[in-house]
């Protein structure tokens, strides 16, 4: 089943070159979106692996794509992904008997939709349109996973599995695009209007492997990072190797810092439970940060990576710094009297769809874009739910001592903290984010059902 439904979504390479920048991205959005339902139906299992997998290589594929046919501003490839994360919306009869599991999402779908609700007044249905399927879509992979709760152990392998792998995809393809650069990526480089991914030459590239950009390459890898160190055991060091050279090659510093709070607290969460293994996770950690640091300082990548830690001491010739520190200072007063909020779409790359000529693509906060977007109540609506998730997924003892949890708490923290540079809660980079509070979810009901089936037959747990 796997090798037909990976032909049957890379099957518009055989269309060659008919059709130009239309039929293939169609045929691909067409064939991807119906292997998709296929699965859900099928295999949740399997359309999960699917799913997941096209958020990590779409961007790579469209890419190839466009050597041939050309650029083309409108990515129509990106919608796969995007599309197939919103089957399990569709999916919603199949999981009735689940509501309870992720009804604490509901607040999350509400705000958004409110802010759509708005962004289609103030800003135009386009562009609040596809900004909603932005924040939504990484929701639809929390809501199957959470659906599937029943499956919670074949889901959880399934989840580490490709994060493993994908891991090791990242990683060699990245040391490939910065010693080679391969022609799609110089292609795409030359022609995307995007100003930091650095040189379009070998060497001189800021790494962003299979993904659009360094911005929604570092956070994903970091994920995985998090998730792999915890829980595959041995085989998985090799993978965290490449994993931390991709992170450092991505040359994202927020990830960098993100990434210490993040064993911070896998190393806390892991010490409460089980204070040997994690003097052990210390060492293996320990050892591989040594290693790597060995194979980067006899290679060229030291300069290049030095010269990035070097811009954290010296914040007069910071520029992105100083950008952020400037966004700060003109907003921060602002948007504590948001309350209605500007709308879905008013801020980021959906504005490019305004047509407006003031359109400002980027905007670096998170924690500015929510109560901007949604108003004040709006983004409390919207966060609160995942803040309650993770402080009673700490304070479970169940999930406190399960590493799958354990690693999902890690990501769920991290993203929080790098909120402050970016919104890691909506577009390609968040559905890391939310694949762990599927997780959560999941595995919350899963331990309470066996807790309840043990309290119902004390003597199945003496058997």
């Amino acid at each position: 089943m796997n090798g037909f439904i990976l032909v049957l979504t890379l099957s518009p390479f055989l269309i060659g070159d008919a059709g130009g920048q239309i039929a293939k991205p169609i045929a691909f959005l067409f064939l991807t979106c119906s292997a998709g339902l296929y699965l859900i139906i099928k295999s949740p299992s399997l359309y999960l692996r699917y799913a997941l997998w096209l958020w990590f290589l779409v961007p790579f594929i469209r890419r190839v794509f466009d050597l041939s046919s050309g650029y083309s501003e409108m990515n129509i490839y990106g919608l796969a992904p995007v599309i197939v994360s919103l089957l399990p919306f569709i999916a919603l009869a199949r999981l009735r008997g689940s509501f309870p599991v992720w009804n604490p999402l509901l607040p999350s779908l509400i705000a958004v939709t409110y802010g759509w609700v708005i962004g289609v007044v103030a800003v135009g249905p386009a562009p609040a349109t596809f900004a909603l399927t932005q924040w939504v879509a990484p929701l639809g992979l929390a809501l199957h996973i959470a659906g599937c709760w029943q499956e919670y152990d074949q889901i959880r392998k399934e989840i580490v599995r490709v994060f493993l792998w994908a891991l090791v995809i990242l990683g060699i393809y990245g040391m490939v695009q910065y010693a080679l650069l391969p022609p799609w990526d110089l292609y795409w480089m030359t022609h995307a209007p995007i100003n930091s991914i650095g040189q379009p030459h070998p060497f001189k590239v800021r790494v962003f492997s299979t993904m659009n950009s360094p911005m929604v390459l570092a956070p994903i890898v970091l994920a995985g990072i998090l998730l792999i160190f915890n829980t595959a055991g041995r085989i998985g060091w090799i993978s965290v190797g490449f994993g931390l050279a991709t992170l450092l090659l991505s040359l994202v510093r927020s990830s960098w810092g993100a990434l210490v709070v993040g064993f911070a607290v896998l190393w806390m969460l892991v010490f409460r439970y089980q204070p040997a293994r994690a003097l052990r996770m210390g060492v293996v950690g320990g050892i591989l940060i040594a290693l790597l640091s060995t194979v980067i300082v006899a290679t060229p990548l030291f300069d290049k990576i030095q010269q990035r830690f070097d811009t954290l001491d010296s914040y007069e010739h910071d520029v992105s710094f100083h950008a952020r520190e400037r966004l700060y200072a003109q907003l921060s007063e602002e948007v504590m009297f948001e309350v209605v909020g500007r709308g879905l779409g008013a801020v980021g790359i959906s504005q490019a769809l305004s047509g407006s000529s003031n359109a400002n693509t980027t905007f670096d906060s998170g924690a500015l874009e929510l109560p901007l977007v949604l108003g004040i109540f709006g983004s409390f609506l919207y966060i609160t739910p995942f803040i309650l998730i993770l402080v009673s997924a700490v304070r479970s003892q169940h999930l406190g001592r399960d590493p799958t949890c354990q690693s999902a708490i890690a990501v769920m923290a991290v993203y929080f903290v790098q909120m402050i540079f970016a919104n890691r809660l909506a577009g390609p980079a968040s559905f890391a984010f939310f694949v762990m509070v599927g997780l959560l979810l999941a595995a919350k009901r899963h331990f309470w059902q066996q807790e309840n089936k043990l309290r119902q037959n004390p003597r199945a747990d003496s058997i």
